[in-house]
């Protein structure tokens, strides 16, 4: 039975998907210190282990999930949690020897942390809490996986001094500012060994200037320790690279690479991951990039055979390849047959070239997605601010980190930051969105995904883009500013969503060769579509628009009578 007491009753889904009766009713009276919130079979659930499940969640939390929101989605998790850990107990999940092991090393990893919480508050200044750190690090059994990492934060002054009398960051970090760093991922092909690797970092490296960036760098007095678990986790790694992972003459850096979407395809933005790493850990240090994403079998297969050829055809690669001294692959879809370990004197040819010979040609040699992200960004630019308000453009030339809406031209922007890949079961984050005046008394928002083949839009793709903008809109802003140009300010209103019409579209390249929409599939659902024709020098283009609803062919024939397109696009309605 589950008690609540001062909480809304919601379905429990997930219990009644795995069989678990429950039953619900209010409790009255006052309850003693702590206050029990909720009773699982007799069990309660008080203010302090709804606090804990805080420290743990908390930070991967939005923002704008707080005050007693953000108390009654920890109560939830926490009703869940233990509604769920109880079916594992009966079907006797909780007995095998994986289970025993990973419970005993939470365990050290808590009591690690008791301890040095409590000797830190002890220490009065830096020299007695290095000492206070060193003691406690002793105490503690001589086990890789279970060495935890206290955070000292010095002041800005301390980190520019040491830096100008040419210290290295990482130098710095690992001696006056230890930052407790964790890894979590949630994609269906990560293996087991994937997530022992990231517990290892856990335990064994420093956050690199973050406890949250996928970066992080083990200082080299550990490498051996570190080298030794990972052989452990990996056995199949060779000797080679186990020695040049003990290696102790230089810090090791490590990024952690998802790097593929589901489907195999590249997740564009971890392409900077590598290189951001090398730029803070500098020169005298070496880079591990670790990749765990669903890379295609065909990436793994080149990357094993031909390594120098697979950065030549593959960004993400390229970005990894270019900076790494050493990587390290481990997922579901990695052939047993390629290695796990791979060190640079592997693809050292691509960087043989001090001066590369430059071949720029001034023509657009082959079109793709990245061109029609370009030609829609600049084509509706071009409208004017009265118009049009572009509220984010797809990379390269734009960026993720949010969304921005106006609900005409004069008032202000609001912005959505943090975006989630997806938003609401059934949505699909767009490429662009962009706010459309003199529409009727309500904006249009529309949401666009550019692709580089027509045949690639996927079915029902139109309801999943608009789906994902409403549900965003549902949420409060982050922050908002009165102008282009002007301070932005957080959001501390009460969110009212004022009236939008959501339209979808699609957009790709088309040629001289064939007709504007040849090759469009049924079923994307989609309220427009805009095929993009550039000219042979690519100074120019053509934007073929045709609505396949009743509302998009409104939109795309209010689009086309625009007389302020700019002078390099041609609009042409196609009915």
């Amino acid at each position: 039975m589950i008690v609540f007491r001062n909480a809304p009753l919601r379905p429990r889904g997930l219990a009644m998907a795995l069989g678990l009766g429950v039953t619900l009713m209010i409790a009255g009276g006052v309850h003693a210190e702590p206050k029990v919130l909720a009773k699982i079979d007799g069990v309660p659930i008080t203010e302090d282990d709804v606090n804990d499940a805080l420290q743990d969640i908390g930070p991967g939390l939005p923002q704008k999930l707080d005050g007693p929101a953000r108390q009654q989605y920890a109560l939830d998790y926490l009703i869940d949690m233990k509604l769920v850990a109880k079916k594992a107990a009966a079907d006797k999940m909780d007995a095998d020897a994986a289970f025993t092991r990973r419970m005993a090393y939470y365990h050290d990893k808590l009591a690690m942390e008791a301890l040095l919480t409590d000797v830190a508050a002890k220490a009065a200044t830096d020299e007695a809490e290095h000492k206070a750190y060193d003691e406690a690090a002793k105490a503690q059994p001589p086990v890789p996986e279970v060495h935890a990492r206290h955070i000292l934060l010095p002041t800005e002054e301390e980190a520019k001094a040491a830096l100008a009398r040419g210290q290295s960051l990482l130098d710095y970090l690992s001696e006056k500012a230890r930052l407790a760093w964790s890894k979590t991922a949630y994609i269906d092909s990560l293996t087991q060994s994937a997530l022992d690797f990231m517990a290892l970092g856990a335990g064994q490296s420093l956050g690199l200037t973050s406890s949250s960036l996928p970066l992080s760098f083990v200082p080299k007095d550990r490498r051996g320790s570190f080298a030794t678990a990972a052989k452990a986790i990996y056995p199949d790694m060779t000797k080679e690279f186990e020695h040049w992972l003990a290696g102790d003459q230089a810090h090791l850096a490590i990024a952690w690479v998802m790097g593929f979407k589901p489907r195999g395809d590249d997740a564009r933005p971890d392409r900077g991951l590598p290189p951001l790493t090398k730029m803070l850990a500098g020169d005298e240090a070496e880079v591990l990039t670790f990749v765990y994403g669903p890379a295609p079998v065909s990436g793994w297969k080149m990357l094993a055979a031909d390594p120098v050829k697979l950065a030549k055809s593959n960004g993400l690669w390229e970005a990894i390849l270019a900076v790494s001294d050493g990587v390290i692959a481990d997922n579901s879809r990695k052939p047993d047959s390629t290695p796990r370990g791979y060190l640079k004197k592997e693809w050292a040819a691509i960087l043989k070239e001090d001066n590369p010979p430059l071949s720029v040609e001034p023509r657009v040699l082959i079109l793709g997605e990245q061109d029609v992200d370009t030609a829609i960004h600049v084509a509706f630019e071009s409208l004017g601010a009265d118009i049009a308000f572009e509220g984010m453009c797809n990379p390269p030339g734009g960026d993720w980190s949010g969304i921005s809406f106006r609900w005409s031209p004069d008032t202000p922007e609001h912005r959505w930051l943090t975006l989630p890949r997806v938003s609401a079961e059934g949505a699909k984050r767009p490429d662009h969105v962009f706010a459309l005046f003199g529409h009727g008394n309500k904006p249009i928002c529309l949401c666009i995904e550019s692709k580089e083949k027509i045949g690639l839009l996927d079915a029902n793709i139109g309801p999943r883009l608009k789906r994902y903008a409403e549900a965003l809109f549902d949420g409060m802003p982050s922050i908002h500013r009165t102008q282009k140009g002007a301070d932005w300010s957080i959001y501390e209103k009460e969110w009212v969503l004022q009236p939008i019409s959501f339209v979808s579209a699609g957009a790709y390249p088309t040629s001289s060769s064939t007709a504007p929409f040849a090759g469009s599939k049924s079923g994307t659902n989609l309220d427009m579509q805009i095929a993009v024709k550039f000219a042979n020098d690519g100074k120019s283009c053509e934007l073929y628009l045709r609505g396949d609803t009743s509302t998009g062919k409104v939109i795309a024939k209010k689009l086309q009578s625009h007389q302020t397109w700019g002078s390099f696009v041609k609009v042409i309605l196609v009915s």
